[in-house]
């Protein structure tokens, strides 16, 4: 009798274990909580995009009513005053305002008392409100801020996946030519690094973005310089890493668009000897092998081809050598800077892998020559 009791003891805990079990399944999952707190590039909701004045009047309270006003419209994203935006000066615009952040609007990113910086045109930036950036430069705001900041966050503003070979950064464009058009330095160096606008490009395989910069008078010869130490020029660097998948095509393009017709013959040698090299180096029978050298023929040729230098003997005694053509191309066509559609992702773990790919000629989406 006392097992029976047990048993049906035990068939009602049971029961009513999968009873709550089978509600928890019929209920919606509870939302998770909102982190939004300074302004992101990240689609935010309805109301988070019309119900910013708060954020903007505290973070602007030392501002003049004008600036207060500015940054209202910039926060929630309508057209900015115009006779406020008449009334301030270029430096009142350039300006940053320290404000804390008040109980009632910290989160959990921004916690009561967080020190906070702001900068109107870096926030137009950050909330991507393009019209009220091209509107508070015009009036005169400097887009050098806060050490070229704008430049370098734009350089990286990604529109899709990061695991393609050339990433799509089309969406800090705009901002980058703001910058550009605006009297921002071509050759802007990060604090404390040797880090230039041209090598934040190419780091991140943001070709658009170099090759915009090379156009408008970006310097790949002008070494950086940090505590009175010149580093190796832009272009030494693009064109030793040449043995690279995508380094490789890095340096083809900057050859290929112009960019080196005007070097010296003492600024290409060691550029092509290295190139030699590595020629070399990699030779081999292997398939892995003969890729590389295939890339590097390929910018060591088109170095020649759109520069005033001839070929050092070593160097064209190696491209005299028989080699198949058909065994390698680019990911790009001559008219693309970013990824198309048709590329598929890396694979996950796979890094920059060229095998991937299949890099031969005789597969669309590769290119050879042009």
């Amino acid at each position: 009798m006392r097992w029976t009791w047990v048993i049906l003891l035990t068939s009602i805990v049971v029961a009513a274990g999968l009873g709550f079990l089978w509600r928890v399944q019929q209920e919606p999952p509870a939302p998770a909580p909102s982190t939004e707190t300074q302004p992101q590039r990240e689609e935010a909701s309805p109301v988070a995009e019309t119900d910013r004045t708060e954020l903007a009047m505290s973070g602007y309270a030392e501002a003049s009513e004008d600036m207060r006003a500015l940054a209202v419209a910039v926060f929630n994203g309508t057209p900015l005053p115009a006779d406020a935006l008449s009334r301030v000066t270029p430096e009142e615009l350039s300006a940053f305002y320290d404000t804390t952040v008040p109980k009632e609007l910290a989160t959990k990113d921004a916690p009561a008392g967080m020190q906070v910086r702001r900068n109107l045109l870096l926030d137009a930036f950050a909330f991507d409100r393009q019209e009220a950036g091209k509107a508070v430069v015009e009036a005169g705001a400097d887009v050098n801020v806060a050490d070229h900041l704008m430049a370098y966050n734009a350089l990286a503003e990604l529109s899709g996946s990061r695991m393609v070979p050339f990433p799509d950064f089309s969406k800090g464009m705009p901002w980058l030519r703001l910058y550009v058009e605006n009297g921002g330095d071509l050759h802007a160096q990060r604090p404390g690094t040797s880090q230039t606008l041209l090598q934040r490009a190419a780091g991140l395989d943001n070709l658009e973005g170099l090759l915009y910069l090379l156009e408008k008078g970006a310097d790949g010869w002008r070494p950086a310089v940090r505590d009175g130490f010149a580093y190796k020029p832009f272009f030494d660097d693009a064109f030793w890493g040449s043995a690279g998948i995508i380094g490789s095509e890095i340096a083809f393009r900057i050859a290929v668009e112009g960019h080196i017709q005007d070097a010296k013959p003492e600024q290409l040698a060691p550029i092509l000897n290295d190139l030699t090299a590595a020629i070399d180096r990699f030779e081999g029978p292997g398939p892995d092998s003969m890729n590389t050298v295939w890339r590097l023929r390929a910018v060591a040729q088109a170095i020649l081809d759109h520069s005033n230098v001839a070929a050092p003997e070593p160097l064209a005694e190696q491209l005299r050598k028989p080699f198949p053509e058909d065994i390698g191309g680019w990911h790009l066509r001559p008219d693309e800077v970013r990824s198309p559609p048709r590329d598929r992702a890396w694979p996950d773990g796979a890094g920059h892998d060229h095998m991937a790919f299949g890099l031969t000629c005789n597969e669309p989406d590769s290119f050879s020559s042009w």
